[in-house]
């Protein structure tokens, strides 16, 4: 009997002991289950480049890139897993590409998607290829992505860039160019478009201080002064670092009139002032990932 009752109690605790025990893996099998359970997706789906993207050109679809891979992302001594394949939600059956970071807690998990980073308009990048590379014994993710000319021109080609991540304390950060950038101060003004797009200036400087210009369609308006914590600054300087200003243009377009203008000036701690005007944002993936990280900061002011 009192076999019975132990045994009984060993299948009663096992399933909270085999959750307690689970850990990150490159084992598809393991981590499709895991995603589905701790995560919104209904089906996840690991696939090859050629079934992922079945219009990828021949001279990249042998390209070594990770599906599922494990690596210090955040420089913390312990592992975190990157994942890319296709994912169905609670509410849709069909599939989207989704890449993201699974981070092992104390208690669970967390996940922080990078899909987000490179679908950054509806006429985004065609073929996302990360890797996992290892630069001076720390592991990052290098992204090499192609995606269709958005400019207004007569041309149709496929643009190839590469960026170089890692995750902060912050969030999915750039890292920065061997040679260290540091900005001085950054102003990004936005304007009207076809709609209800925020019309707002944004000034900071690389001391914290900082002040916020609502126009029109913001929820706050007038002229407000801010302080930017240190964290937000090393942010900043992280993405300004990881832009080529050499490769920059200082004008960027697309070809409709719906869309808003965007202009960024960047004064550098040497001196250097740089200005990109960007109307459609197709400036590239830094000057988004700026846009994308002042928006969030300026969130209950937007």
């Amino acid at each position: 009997m009192y076999k019975l009752l132990f045994l009984g109690l060993v299948l009663l605790l096992s399933p909270s002991l085999s959750v307690a025990q689970l850990r990150l893996s490159e084992n598809t099998v393991e981590m499709r289950q895991l995603i589905i359970d701790h995560f919104d997706f209904k089906d996840f789906e690991f696939r090859s480049l050629k079934n992922l993207y079945p219009n990828i050109p021949d001279s990249i679809q042998n390209k070594d890139v990770d599906f599922l891979k494990l690596a210090d992302l955040d420089h913390d001594g312990l592992d975190e897993l990157l994942v890319m394949g296709i994912g169905s939600d609670r509410e849709r059956s069909d599939g989207e590409l989704s890449v993201f970071i699974i981070k092992q807690k104390r208690k669970g998990f967390e996940k922080f998607d990078l899909s987000s980073y490179f679908f950054l308009s509806y006429l985004g990048p065609s073929f996302i290829l990360p890797k996992v590379i290892t630069i001076e014994n720390s592991d990052y993710i290098q992204f090499d992505y192609l995606f269709k000319n958005r400019e207004c021109n007569d041309s149709d080609f496929f643009i190839s860039r590469t960026i170089t991540l890692f995750l902060s304390k912050e969030g999915i950060s750039p890292k920065q160019t061997p040679s260290l950038i540091n900005f001085k101060s950054l102003k990004i003004s936005s304007s009207y478009c076809l709609g209800t797009c925020p019309v707002f200036e944004f000034f900071i400087s690389n001391t914290g201080d900082a002040r916020f210009k609502g126009i029109d369609y913001t929820k706050r308006k007038g002229d407000i002064p801010l302080r930017a914590d240190q964290s937000e600054i090393d942010q900043i300087n992280r993405i300004i670092g990881s832009m080529n200003f050499n490769k920059k243009k200082e004008n960027y377009s697309i070809c409709w009139t719906d869309q808003s203008t965007k202009e960024i000036e960047i004064i550098l701690e040497d001196g250097k002032k740089y200005r990109i005007e960007d109307y459609g944002e197709v400036g590239s993936y830094e000057p988004t990932m700026l846009y994308d990280y002042i928006n969030e900061i300026l969130k209950v002011y937007l």
